[in-house]
């Protein structure tokens, strides 16, 4: 019988919640704790047995644990005997910068503590952790056998000028939170100093992939004013013409965690996660 996200759901019911563990590891560049959520299937009997791992990378909330819990990721996991772990990043790094490697850290960690196949790592993201997936994924392409990106942006200035436009005020009079965002994490906004954000543009992302690259899975709804389809478009030939197998799968959805909730299965099915 062929199993669905919704067929699973039923199954596990809320079980399997209480099996999401918090953990942490210390940082290698300043010895900070670095959080993350794990689950680990109890259906592993051996620990001779290597699992694959998908790793998620949380949106602008970082209460990863509700996130795990909310896209229902945990009950495939179970199902099909994969390890899922969220990491909880630096605050508002985009997955760059001391983000990019405490990302890293973790994730050797959780290698290092785990019977984890590290052929079999999987590096998703919904929102901005799509588009951490991406900048990640691509430039450290050795260490993924697949991206998923859900609702991602695909550039980071063309992000900025989006918000600007389209929802002005939403991070307060004159959007002045946004700024402080961009100009905390990059030290400037890309109006201000349009330089510093060469390599976390559209072009600069495409820069890393080559036909080497990690298989991309692209989640997104077709009612995404956040991220218009058209960005993703973009990515996905940019990522073909590469050479870079990828598939977009669209949803009549807005921006939000909806897309992965009912995308992540044909994902799985993509990476050969579940069947």
């Amino acid at each position: 019988m062929r199993h669905t996200m919704v067929s699973l759901e039923r199954k596990h019911g809320n079980r399997l919640d209480a099996c999401i563990q918090l953990h942490a590891v210390p940082s290698s560049l300043d010895g900070k704790n670095l959080h993350y959520n794990l689950f680990l299937p109890t259906t592993l009997t051996s620990i001779d047995k290597r699992m694959p791992l998908l790793v998620i990378l949380h949106g602008t909330n970082p209460r990863t644990k509700i996130f795990l819990s909310r896209t229902k990721a945990i009950h495939p996991a179970e199902e099909y005997g994969f390890a899922v772990v969220s990491p909880i990043a630096r605050r508002y790094q985009f997955y760059t910068h001391e983000s990019e490697q405490d990302m890293l850290d973790i994730i050797d960690s959780v290698v290092a503590a785990h019977p984890i196949d590290e052929k079999r790592v999987f590096l998703v993201g919904n929102s901005v952790g799509g588009w951490g997936a991406y900048y990640l994924g691509l430039k450290q392409a050795g260490k993924f056998a697949g991206i998923g990106a859900f609702t991602a942006p695909v550039d980071l200035p063309m992000l900025y000028q989006q918000l600007m436009e389209h929802e002005p005020g939403h991070y307060g009079p004159g959007n002045e939170g946004l700024k402080h965002v961009f100009k905390e994490t990059f030290g400037a906004t890309p109006d201000e100093q349009p330089s510093l954000f060469t390599p976390f543009t559209l072009k600069g992302l495409l820069e890393f992939a080559t036909a080497t690259s990690p298989r991309v899975f692209i989640g997104h709804g077709r009612k995404d004013k956040t991220v218009p389809v058209e960005w993703v478009q973009r990515m996905l030939s940019g990522l073909e013409a590469k050479g870079v197998p990828a598939k977009l799968a669209l949803t009549w959805d807005g921006h939000g965690m909806v897309v992965f909730h009912k995308k992540c299965f044909e994902m799985l099915e993509y990476f050969g996660l579940a069947f």
